[in-house]
């Protein structure tokens, strides 16, 4: 354990941010990373706005969720799966959230 400003705000062991690393779903790893005492953090670009070829089927699936789910439902399955994953371990973990998914020119 390494004990800094960032340990002590977040409560976590090791002064680690797992990034999101989207679109991928990264759902496991980030369930992974917060077990193991950093903060483990979830791509959510793949769950739609303009996500292509199988992402958003591939996010989906792995987040326990179904291809007829809207997005909140989703994201609330996501939740649930991460939380029962990391609940005995006490793991922290987050969302990373795009801000913006406009195309550049």
């Amino acid at each position: 354990m390494i004990k800094t400003a960032l340990t002590d705000m977040l409560g976590i062991k090791y002064p680690i941010i797992q990034a999101g690393m989207g679109p991928f779903s990264n759902n496991h790893l980030a369930a992974a990373a917060a077990n193991a005492g950093v903060l483990g953090l979830h791509s959510t670009s793949g769950i739609g706005f303009g996500a292509v070829g199988g992402i958003h089927e591939h996010f989906v699936k792995t987040a326990g969720a179904d291809m007829g789910d809207d997005h909140p439902t989703i994201l609330r399955k996501l939740f649930r799966q991460t939380h029962n994953a990391t609940k005995d371990a006490g793991g922290i973990w987050g969302l990373n959230v795009m801000v913006s998914g406009a195309d550049h020119e």
